[in-house]
């Protein structure tokens, strides 16, 4: 069996601070989806890979500072100690992909928890492949 996946990156800009420390994000739909966050370093790049039912909502709520599950506060520390020591953290997203199996492929139904770890993982796959350091393996 032969199962592929595709999907193009949408770059959406760049994760900052605001006046008060806290996190911004680039505007991003309601939807389900995959999101990345390439973040330069003097070693090269960095980069972790999520998924969502809604990527909206994770950066609105699950990256701010009252939410306090573990990988939230981890990742939440991540991106504020980059973007503190002057390095661009760039976020994209996937809304849409495919999904082929053998000769038919069909639009990937995103609101699918099983598709988006499909995606994700080959999104992070990929990111391996071209020499990224994933922080979420």
């Amino acid at each position: 069996m032969h199962v592929t996946t595709s999907f193009d990156w949408q770059d959406v800009g760049a994760v900052t601070r605001d006046m008060s420390g806290r996190l911004t994000f680039p505007r991003v739909l309601d939807a389900p989806g995959i999101y990345r966050f390439l973040i330069a370093t003097p070693s090269g790049i960095d980069v972790y890979i999520g998924e969502s039912t809604s990527i909206r909502r994770r950066m609105q709520s699950n990256y701010r500072a009252a939410h306090t599950g573990t990988t939230n506060v981890r990742n939440r520390a991540m991106l504020l100690e980059h973007i503190g020591a002057g390095r661009d953290v760039h976020m994209a997203v996937i809304y849409e992909a495919r999904i082929s199996i053998g000769e038919q492929s069909v639009t990937a139904d995103m609101t699918l928890k099983r598709t988006r770890l499909l995606v994700e993982h080959a999104a992070l796959a990929e990111a391996v492949h071209i020499g990224h350091q994933p922080s979420n393996l």
